[in-house]
């Protein structure tokens, strides 16, 4: 509902059993995209939508020296 506070989270899971660092960065269609900082693996973006309309949202992990980038398939939003 635009106006209504979301909370979207990506979780890394390291190789080998190492704990990834870095940043993701999500992007949602027709916004800039946030970065946020990976905590224990897990990085949380609250987001308010401003406008109504179908989104869609994907998570791009940056990679750090033991893991390798990757990238979230998109997830569908619809904001009413």
């Amino acid at each position: 509902m635009v106006g209504q506070m979301v909370t979207f989270t990506a979780t890394v899971t390291g190789a080998n059993g190492v704990v990834p660092t870095g940043t993701v960065t999500f992007a949602i269609s027709l916004n800039k995209p946030a970065v946020v900082a990976l905590v224990n693996g897990t990085a949380t973006l609250n987001w308010t939508f401003a406008m109504s309309g179908a989104r869609t949202v994907t998570a791009t992990y940056s990679g750090d020296a033991n893991n390798q980038a990757s990238m979230s398939s998109g997830l569908n939003q619809t904001v009413n």
